[in-house]
C-alpha cells in the first residue's frame, strides 16, 4: 500500500490503456508527466583571466569570524559561529 509506479510509455494512447488499468486495480492519484528531448549548443567563449592581486576585503562580521577561526588552526564550532 501507498507505493508508487513508473511506467514509460512512447504514446499518449499507451499511457491512456496503462492509467485505466491501473484505476481498474486500485491504483489511485495518478499522474502523468511528459518528457521530451531538448538539446543544448553551448558556443566556447574566452574570458580574461580575472587579477590575482586584488587586496581581500571582509565585512566586519567576516573578519572577526576569520581571526577566531585563524586563531584556532583554521576550524571553527558552531557556537563560534553563532549557532549557524
Amino acid at each position: 500500500p501507498n507505493g508508487r509506479i513508473c511506467s514509460y510509455s512512447p504514446c499518449m494512447e499507451q499511457t491512456q490503456r496503462t492509467c485505466a488499468a491501473l484505476r481498474r486495480n486500485g491504483f489511485h492519484s495518478l499522474r502523468t508527466v511528459e518528457a521530451r528531448l531538448k538539446e543544448f549548443y553551448v558556443a566556447s567563449v574566452e574570458l580574461p583571466v580575472p587579477p590575482t592581486d586584488l587586496p581581500v576585503v571582509l565585512s566586519e562580521e567576516a573578519s572577526s569570524i576569520e581571526k577566531v577561526r585563524l586563531a584556532n588552526g583554521g576550524g571553527l564550532t558552531p557556537n563560534q559561529l553563532g549557532g549557524r
